[in-house]
């Protein structure tokens, strides 16, 4: 298996989103490996729906785009730029290795921790700052993790000392997946995943935004299939209510998996009981990533999925599949809307992060591919995303690295800002950043 990765947006009030796009992804489970606990980190992506209000439309890139370093680093392993994600008009990076750092880019304010605590392991945006999410907590107990929330008034520190958690989390925090939007009846609040809980079955919780408790939670539907790898949310039956998709990229045996709950929800439930599944082809890790936004042009929101395993361009291409709003339970396979990968251990589909681009009222397409043979890349699809591809479709090709550089672990956008990708195999890692045109 290869890379793991993580990513995480906005928060959104029931029907408009302030829209901090961008997503964030991370950190290696293959080649590059994030802590010393000897399991592959897990991931989520997050995306933007695409409204850009009253911004008028823009030009496009198109061909290749370089970036400028904002955050490098000459400690190798360092894993700088393992998470990024816009919030409102600020980029934060995580570098998780170790104790892990975190950064609102290009000039403050950074978070550290102690010993082996990998802050920054999870990273979404809240509000108009971002969740932080840590394995473990200086002083805490064994299998105690933690979640902070920092944001722009925030000073350099160290947390546990000058900040401390909103919310603690206990039986075992390794793989913390955060996606800093509510949905349902708490739409202000945020989620928390954990697809290492209960035998890898995984673990989901809605927690609600004043005092931080849980007000719901789904467990996985069997022992392995790692639910909440990955975690979105989108209104697919139009009610007003944002409901709930997790990526459960160990479900058959690592065919994968994405599991939608409609809102309202009960208090606790079991994806067994999902409302709509759909499932990927054999060790394609379908929902490894996961985005929503309207990507096809229908004018409602669609679910995009990753599939970092898929083979059908060579053993580990990956792959991306959109599942329209209304789509049926089925095979993704059975869908018409895939991208695939450049070719053999690419990973194609690792990142992903949607947001209008261009301001043409269509959601665009962001995807990492962090393992190519000649290093890590990142694309841009322009929308509507209709049929089945390969990467030949790309308008946008980012590549500032070289072979082992993992550039594409992370991606994201902003809809006047730009693209940011981490690069955590380079050297210390870096996180680079290109102006929209």
């Amino acid at each position: 298996m290869a890379v793991a990765l993580l990513a995480l947006v906005s928060c959104a009030k029931r029907g408009k989103s302030p829209r901090h796009s961008g997503d964030s992804a991370g950190v290696d489970s293959g080649p590059r490996d994030t802590g010393d606990t000897g399991q592959p980190e897990d991931s989520a992506d997050s995306a933007d729906t695409g409204d850009t209000g009253d911004v008028a439309p823009g030009p496009r890139w198109s061909g290749a785009v370089s970036g400028t370093p904002w955050w490098s680093e000459a400690m190798v392993g360092m894993e700088v730029g393992a998470r990024v994600v816009w919030s409102g008009e600020g980029l934060w990076a995580a570098a998780p290795r170790g104790g892990g750092l975190v950064r609102r880019l290009p000039d403050g304010p950074a978070v550290s921790a102690a010993g082996e605590a990998h802050l920054g392991a999870a990273l979404a945006a809240y509000a108009d700052g971002v969740l932080v999410g840590a394995w473990s907590r200086d002083g805490g107990a064994a299998d105690e993790g933690a979640v902070y929330l920092l944001d722009g008034s925030s000073e350099d520190g160290v947390v546990e000392v000058e900040l401390d958690p909103i919310f603690v989390v206990d039986g075992g925090a390794t793989g913390l997946v955060l996606w800093g939007e509510g949905a349902g009846d708490t739409p202000d609040g945020w989620l928390l995943g954990r697809p290492r809980m209960d035998g890898d079955r995984g673990h989901l919780a809605l927690v609600e935004p004043v005092g931080h408790t849980v007000v719901a939670e789904w467990t996985g539907a069997a022992g392995g299939e790692l639910s909440a790898g990955a975690v979105t949310t989108a209104d697919l039956d139009g009610d007003g209510l944002r409901d709930v998709a997790v990526g459960a990229w160990g479900a058959g045996g690592f065919s994968g998996a994405v599991h939608v709950a409609l809102a309202p929800f009960p208090d606790h439930s079991s994806w067994a009981d999902a409302d709509r599944s759909w499932t990927g082809d054999t060790w394609s890790l379908a929902g490894f990533s996961l985005a929503s936004g309207d990507v096809d042009g229908d004018g409602r929101p669609d679910l995009v999925v990753g599939a970092f395993g898929d083979t059908r361009n060579g053993s580990g291409s990956g792959a991306v599949t959109v599942i329209p709003s209304d789509a049926p339970s089925g095979p993704l396979l059975a869908l018409d809307a895939h991208r695939l990968g450049d070719g053999p251990d690419a990973h194609f589909g690792a990142a992903l992060a949607v947001v209008d681009a261009d301001h043409d009222g269509h959601a665009d397409l962001a995807v990492g591919g962090p393992d190519g043979a000649e290093g890590g890349v990142a694309r841009l699809f322009y929308g509507p995303i209709a049929g089945a591809s390969g990467v030949a479709d790309a308008e946008l090709v980012v590549d500032d690295g070289g072979r082992g550089d993992g550039l594409g672990s992370a991606v994201a956008l902003h809809p006047t800002l730009g693209w940011a990708a981490g690069a955590p195999g380079l050297e210390g890692g870096t996180v680079f950043v290109a102006a929209m045109p």
